[in-house]
């Protein structure tokens, strides 16, 4: 194999005194694999591309390496498929055409036969695109979706196509929310930075605090708990509102932000809650809702939470006490939030 110094050299593993810990983990199997493959390590090789891979499958560059390590070994089916991604993939993100031929012509080396593939394909992505377009302008979104998926099938890296389906999916509609793409909502954190954070947060002294629009989240339960319950309590409120058809443009009324208070377990609650009862899993004090977490972990809890953050909206728009304003609050036990935000509700309870 031939000896890539100017690789190394890009990652920084050349220069004097730079330790690996100073390199991302992708960066870093990217460059212990190359150094796997130069020294003829067929089994170190392919574990830190295997490594690369699973921290970003659209790396050209480990699609690149993947190919180089199935030359070493002598295995042509992989060598193709790997150089195949590393095309699409190009192609897709949108490299100079310099580099796309350069791809091309290597690939077309190793698979003759991709040309009148690829030629097809492309024909038929270009018939495909302007299709898809008529069905969305024309209010089908369905219809449209399915024309982007077969231009995904026929070019798997159509980051067009791809947009297209998340941009539509994400309407308020529930029968779109199957081909949604979830909000990441710890893109910007890592596992570390969350470990680090739940310890100094892991007693209702020291609890953490989410400041959002419409409440203020409180919890010594873990930043996955603030984070998503933070989400999904912002979600909700907008459906509260078209719900009761108050605190909207449409629909006029004042809306205080309140506070949401959620304790990692129910002793926690009972001892610190605002004198709950004893045999309650949650309530609402009119500033603030209570509740916990407890063994069943969030999903459990979010029936509860739910309910409770109901009590403000049936108070404001409703004349409902006692047991109606309990009734109508319980309406919302069974409600959950599907990918595309939508908000189904009225399921069963469990």
């Amino acid at each position: 194999m031939v000896f890539r110094p100017t690789f190394l050299m890009a990652l920084g593993l050349a220069l004097p005194g730079l330790q690996s810990g100073e390199l991302s983990p992708f960066t870093q199997a990217l460059a212990f694999a190359e150094r796997a493959l130069e020294s003829g390590d067929e089994l170190g090789a392919r574990k830190w591309i295997e490594r690369a891979l699973e921290r970003d499958r659209k790396s050209t560059a480990a699609w690149d390496l993947r190919a180089r390590w199935a030359a070493m070994v002598g295995d042509r089916d992989e060598l193709v498929y790997a150089r195949h991604r590393e095309y699409g993939l190009a192609v897709g993100q949108g490299r100079k055409r310099s580099e796309l031929k350069a791809l091309r012509e290597r690939l077309l080396e190793l698979d003759p036969i991709a040309k009148d593939l690829l030629g097809m394909a492309a024909r038929f992505v270009k018939k495909l695109q302007p299709i898809a377009g008529r069905y969305e302008q024309e209010g089908r979104p369905h219809a449209a979706i399915r024309v982007h998926k077969q231009i995904l099938a026929l070019d798997p890296e159509d980051t067009e196509s791809q947009a297209a389906i998340d941009r539509i999916a994400a309407e308020p509609d529930p029968s779109l929310a199957g081909d949604a793409k979830p909000k990441d909502l710890f893109a910007d954190v890592s596992e570390e930075w969350i470990r680090e954070h739940d310890k100094e947060h892991d007693t209702w002294g020291d609890r953490a605090k989410l400041t959002r629009e419409n409440y203020v989240t409180y919890t010594d339960a873990g930043y996955e708990v603030l984070i998503r319950a933070g989400e999904a309590m912002e979600q909700m409120n907008a459906f509260y509102r078209r719900f009761f058809k108050y605190g909207t443009k449409e629909y006029r009324g004042s809306v205080s932000r309140i506070e949401l208070w959620i304790f990692k377990n129910r002793d926690e609650y009972l001892e610190l809650g605002s004198s709950p009862a004893e045999w309650s899993a949650g309530q609402f004090t009119g500033g603030s809702v209570q509740t916990y977490v407890g063994d069943g972990g969030f999903e459990s809890m979010t029936g509860t939470l739910f309910h409770e953050a109901a009590h403000q909206f049936v108070s404001l728009a409703t004349s409902a006490s006692g047991w109606l304003n309990e009734g109508l609050a319980s309406f919302f036990e069974g409600t959950r939030i599907l990918p595309n935000g939508t908000v189904i509700m009225n399921m069963p309870a469990t």
